[in-house]
C-alpha cells in the first residue's frame, strides 16, 4: 500500500513527539541523581577553639548553605572551594547571657536544592574527644570500650606487619548497625571510628570489617569487639594459666537470666581460622537460629556452609569469604608459608584473641575438674546452671556450655547425651593437633541437668577440624 506525502508527514511528527517524551522522561529521571556528601564523616577536635576545614562533594546542587551547627559551634562556609571550616567552642562553660551551654558534640548540617527544587542535605559529625590509636599492637581482633573517643586501627598491614595494597575498607557483617560510627579510611592507612553509645556506656555487639584491594577483593579482616566489660580486666588465674574473664567475642559473663547467658556465650571459630562466626539467637540455641548479623548497608548476611573440596579448604579462601563456613574438612589448614595456622609453640598470625592474648596450648585444662559442689546439686539447680565451675583444686573459673557449630553443615546445636536431650554441653579451643593433623584438641563437657553424677568433662578430647567452637583467651606469656 502506497502511503501519500501527508500520511508519511504524520507518521513522522508522531515519531518526533515519541522522541520529545521519552527524551523528557529521561532528563526527569536524571533530576534525582545528585551528590551531596562530605568528604568525612566525622571532625574530631581536641583542643577548645580549634579550626579545621572539611570538603564536601556536589554534583547538581545548588544554594548551599549552613542550616545548623551543635550549639557554640561556630561554620564558615567556601562555596567556591566547596568546604566549611568549623571552630570549636572556646569554654564550654555556660552563656548567661545568651542562657546556652556549649556542647562538646554534634551534627553540623548543611541544606541545598536539587535539580527538581527539592531541599538536600548532608551533615557531618563534629566532636570534641581523645583518639585512641592501637596501631603499635598488630592483631585480629580488638577490645572496644569506650563509646567516647576515637579510635585507630592499623588495616595497611596484616598482623604479621605485611603491608597491604589498602583501596578501601567495609563492614562485612555487624550486629547492630550503630555498632560502629563514623567508618573512614585515613591517608596513613588506618580506619577511624567510633563506638556506639547506649544508655551512657558503649554498645555490645561485635563486628567484621575489611581492607579491599582495587578490584575489590578482600586483602584481610578484623573484629572488632565492642563490650562494656573489659575482657582483660579481672583475669582469672587456673591451672597456671591467665584467661580473659569471658568468652572471645561476649559482651558479659553472666548466667543470672536469659538474655545474660546469649551475651556470655561469645563467638565460635574453627581450628586455625582467625575468622568469627556469630553465635546462636536464643540462649537455649533454640531450632540452630543464627543471631541477625547485617552488611554495611545494612541488609541481613547470613553464615553460608560450604563442603570441603580443594578449592575452599585454604586459609587464604576462608580470609577471602568470611561468611563461609567449610565443613568437613579432613586436613589442618596451614599458612602460606607451610606452618601450621595455630600452633602450641607461638601465637600465629591467625590467631583470633586480641595483641597479648592467644589461643590456649593443647593440655591447658588438663588437671581441672568440676567443683564438687556442683555435681551434688538438685535437679532445679541444675536447670539453672548453664555452664560448670572448674578448678584445679584451689583456683576456680566459670565456662558456659554455648554448644557449638557442627562440622558436617555448620548449623548451631548445643544438646546434652540425656535420653531426651537438652542443653548444655560446652566445647573450647585449643591450639594443639593430634598428630594426623586430622583433629585438633579442645575441652568438652556435657552438662546432665537431671543427674549430676552422669555429666562428663574431658579436658583434651580430639575433636574434628571443622567445628566452630568457642575460645577462651590465655596471657600470651
Amino acid at each position: 500500500m502506497k502511503l501519500n506525502m501527508k500520511n508519511i508527514l504524520s507518521r513522522i511528527a508522531a515519531a518526533a513527539v515519541v522522541a520529545v517524551c521519552a527524551a523528557c522522561m529521561w532528563s526527569c529521571s536524571e533530576e534525582d541523581d545528585y551528590t551531596f556528601a562530605f568528604n568525612s564523616p566525622a571532625l574530631y577536635f581536641r583542643e577548645p577553639g580549634q579550626t579545621q576545614t572539611v570538603s564536601y562533594r556536589t554534583v547538581w546542587v545548588s544554594n548551599v548553605t549552613v542550616s545548623s551547627v551543635p550549639e557554640g559551634w561556630s561554620a564558615t562556609l567556601d562555596p567556591v572551594l566547596r568546604s566549611v571550616t568549623v571552630t570549636a567552642p572556646e569554654s564550654f562553660e555556660p552563656d548567661d547571657e545568651k542562657d546556652t551551654t556549649p556542647v562538646e558534640s554534634g551534627t553540623l548540617t548543611l541544606r541545598g536544592y536539587n535539580r527538581k527544587g527539592t531541599i538536600v542535605s548532608a551533615s557531618v559529625y563534629v566532636t570534641m574527644t581523645e583518639t585512641v590509636d592501637l596501631s603499635e599492637s598488630l592483631a585480629n581482633s580488638y577490645v572496644i570500650t569506650n563509646p567516647e573517643v576515637r579510635y585507630l586501627i592499623d588495616v595497611s598491614h596484616n598482623p604479621a606487619g605485611e603491608e597491604l595494597a589498602v583501596a578501601s575498607i567495609k563492614t562485612v557483617w555487624t550486629t547492630s548497625s550503630s555498632l560502629i560510627r563514623y567508618q573512614t579510611l585515613t591517608d596513613d592507612g588506618k580506619m577511624s571510628f567510633m563506638a556506639g553509645k547506649k544508655d551512657d556506656t558503649v554498645s555490645s555487639g561485635n563486628a567484621l570489617v575489611a581492607a579491599y584491594d582495587a578490584a575489590g577483593n578482600i586483602l584481610w579482616r578484623w573484629h572488632l569487639w565492642v563490650t562494656p566489660v573489659d575482657p582483660e580486666a579481672d583475669v582469672v588465674s587456673i591451672g597456671g594459666r591467665s584467661y580473659m574473664s569471658s568468652n572471645l567475642g561476649a559482651y558479659k559473663h553472666d548466667n543470672s537470666d536469659n538474655d545474660a547467658i546469649l551475651a556470655s556465650y561469645g563467638l565460635y571459630y574453627q581450628w586455625g581460622c582467625p575468622v568469627p562466626f556469630i553465635g546462636p539467637r536464643y540462649y537455649n540455641c533454640a531450632s540452630g537460629y543464627n543471631t541477625y548479623i547485617y552488611d554495611s548497608s545494612g541488609l541481613s548476611v547470613y553464615v553460608t556452609p560450604e563442603e570441603s573440596e580443594s578449592g575452599n579448604s585454604t586459609l587464604d579462601y576462608v580470609l577471602e569469604n568470611p561468611l563461609a563456613f567449610i565443613t568437613c574438612l579432613e586436613t589442618a589448614r596451614t599458612g602460606s608459608d607451610g606452618a601450621e595456622a595455630w600452633s602450641d609453640d607461638v601465637k600465629t598470625i591467625y590467631d583470633p584473641c586480641p595483641a597479648g592474648w592467644r589461643v590456649p596450648q593443647s593440655g591447658s585444662f588438663d588437671g581441672l575438674s568440676i567443683v564438687a559442689a556442683e555435681l551434688a546439686e538438685d535437679i532445679e539447680s541444675l536447670n539453672g546452671r548453664y555452664g560448670w565451675t572448674l578448678t584445679d583444686g584451689a583456683a576456680e573459673a566459670f565456662f558456659f556450655a554455648g554448644g557449638r557449630r557442627n562440622y558436617l553443615n555448620g548449623s548451631i546445636e548445643n544438646m546434652n547425651t540425656m535420653e531426651t536431650p537438652r542443653p548444655w554441653t560446652g566445647y573450647y579451643w585449643t591450639s594443639g593437633l593430634d598428630a594426623t593433623r586430622s583433629t585438633a584438641y579442645g575441652m568438652y563437657f556435657n552438662l546432665n541437668t537431671e543427674d549430676a553424677a552422669l555429666s562428663v568433662l574431658e579436658p583434651q578430647r580430639g575433636l574434628q577440624l571443622s567445628n566452630g567452637l568457642q575460645i577462651r583467651c590465655v596471657r600470651d606469656e
